[in-house]
């Protein structure tokens, strides 16, 4: 039966490790009003790539760097600019290297329960996200 066939196919490629993301459908929006280049995009998604339980990334510059094939400097700057935007937010030093967490507007990878309890304050605080859809200039921090 063709049926058959076709679920033996499905279960060839469903796999217990299977690693996911939910995007929100809104980011995607967002991500392209804030005109990110085609390295930063790339960057994000090998971000996305890495991402751990509740939105932590934690991997080195050179890494990425190997991973998308840019120069170590090209991800420093696009690790700044997304963080400029408020896509990613900067974390503790891991031994040398920085930790990030992804924006949870953006992405997450958990269950629902614990994006409230990881993410507590972001339902009420203006993010930049959260500026742009209501379409507010975004300001730079001052340095």
């Amino acid at each position: 039966m063709k049926g058959d066939s076709d679920n033996e196919n499905i279960g060839k490629h469903v796999n217990a490790e299977v690693r996911f993301v939910k995007f929100y459908q809104d980011a995607a929006g967002w991500l392209i009003d804030m005109k990110l280049t085609a390295r930063q995009y790339r960057l994000l998604f090998a971000l996305l790539e890495t991402l751990e339980y509740e939105n932590f990334v934690r991997v080195s510059q050179k890494d990425l760097a190997e991973r998308i094939g840019i120069h170590v400097q090209d991800v420093s700057t696009g690790l700044k600019v997304l963080i400029d935007h408020g896509i990613l937010l900067e974390g503790r030093r891991n031994g040398r290297n920085k930790t990030y967490r992804l924006n949870s507007e953006v992405a997450f990878k958990g269950r629902e329960l614990d994006k409230v309890i990881a993410f507590p304050r972001a339902q009420e605080e203006p993010t930049p996200l959260k500026l742009l859809k209501s379409k507010k200039k975004v300001k730079p921090p001052t340095q």
